[in-house]
């Protein structure tokens, strides 16, 4: 399946980190603060892997090579091989053929 140019699946799938927070509601601004931080690299680490299914499995005619997407993320080929699931393929299969792009509102499927 075509599903663009490169250059255009990343902005597709990078876009996944820009939805918004969860709402926290606490006194403490160090508390907050701290939720926040973690919000936002739970946030990341999924969006990475949705780059990472793509990758391996939606570019053709050959996917990335394991050893050069473990270099670029400080991943071992192990890790590379076990950070996403066969969902995330799914999904950034759907966030890429979605014309609308509606279903990039709910990206968190833990």
């Amino acid at each position: 399946m075509d599903y663009g140019s490169i250059t255009d699946c990343v902005e597709v799938l990078s876009a996944t980190k820009d939805r918004p927070l969860p709402p926290y509601q606490v006194d403490d601004p160090v508390l907050a603060l701290v939720h926040e931080l973690r919000a936002r690299i739970t946030r990341d680490e999924e969006t990475l892997r949705l780059v990472l299914a793509y990758a391996r499995h939606l570019v053709f005619p050959r996917p990335y090579m394991l050893k050069d997407l473990a270099d670029h993320a400080s991943m071992s080929i192990s890790g590379i091989r076990t950070a996403y699931a066969d969902w995330h393929v799914e999904r950034a299969h759907q966030l890429l053929t979605d014309p609308t792009n509606e279903s990039r509102k709910d990206t968190n499927q833990s």
